[in-house]
């Protein structure tokens, strides 16, 4: 028991590792992510009113006519050039992070600010020419917090864990079963605990997606910080339910096996001395 005990929480601490390190720990996986969120609507329209923020700022005629300048902005975040060009400055952001060592996170949308002035100016011309020069950076400040950033720098190094560890959750699961008086009994425990662990971590999620929700007052950001939220944690939703399969199918096997009986090459000493002692017929007295 303590072997499975011991698997349990090394695959668990294990996928939480490999999960962080391909998703938040990698510019890619990152970038994958952050990209991935773009198809969420309400992600989609809290970025749009961002960029017309930049744009509008406090001209009124500008103000005026933020209905048109944020359809704008919506029409190019819809766009796959968007896409492609966010994925790139997600990109540059995360390796800014890790790789510069600046405590600043800026989003870089020079070039999708550009896109959506452009379009503004062959629907609007004369808006267009009361854009000041400054809008067209198109930077945006997430954050300036250094406790962050460092936290984020601490985990640089899980690469090694996040292989390690579910390497030694699989030798732990095997113990528990090798050294079990009753392996086909171990086998159906081991699979249970797949199963059951994969359940809470899925919950954890769905948990954790609705307490992101309802962190944030505004509706409008609510239901985008749950689609960023999904977007990120749907590599390890995926891996859970992998988890999970493969425990049910292992319990049924193991359920299987127990009615049909142990083949040959997998019944223990034990298990042999009392299919033995069965057939040997007893004294009539």
């Amino acid at each position: 028991m303590s072997f499975l005990v011991l698997g349990a929480f090394l695959l668990l601490l294990g996928a939480l590792l490999a999960w962080a390190n391909a998703t938040l720990f990698d510019s890619e996986g990152f970038a994958n992510a952050a990209s991935d969120s773009l198809q969420n609507e309400a992600v989609q329209d809290r970025l749009a009113t961002r960029l017309t923020d930049r744009i509008v700022a406090d001209d009124p005629e500008r103000a005026r006519l933020r209905p048109l300048i944020e359809g704008a902005s919506s029409a190019i975040i819809d766009s796959s050039q968007f896409e492609a060009l966010f994925r790139e400055a997600v990109e540059r952001l995360h390796t800014r992070v890790f790789d510069e060592d600046r405590n600043d996170l800026i989003l870089d949308l020079t070039e999708a600010t550009a896109r959506i002035l452009e379009l503004i100016e062959r629907t609007a011309p004369e808006l267009a020419a009361r854009i000041p020069p400054e809008v067209e950076s198109g930077v945006i400040t997430i954050s300036e917090s250094d406790f962050r950033t460092r936290l984020i720098r601490l985990a640089d190094g899980v690469s090694f864990l996040a292989f390690a560890l579910p390497v030694l959750s699989v030798v732990a699961f095997a113990g528990s079963v090798y050294f079990a008086r009753n392996r086909n009994a171990a086998a159906f425990r081991l699979g249970m605990t797949l199963s059951g662990l994969a359940a809470v971590v899925l919950l954890a999620l769905m948990l954790g997606g609705a307490v992101v929700g309802e962190t944030v007052r505004d509706p409008a950001n609510s239901s985008a910080a749950e689609g960023i939220w999904w977007a990120f944690m749907d590599s390890l939703r995926v891996t859970m339910r992998l988890v999970a399969l493969l425990g049910a199918a292992l319990a049924v096997g193991a359920w299987w096996v127990a009615h049909r009986g142990w083949p040959r090459g997998l019944a223990t000493p034990d298990s042999g001395r009392d299919a033995a002692h069965a057939r040997v017929p007893r004294r009539q007295t």
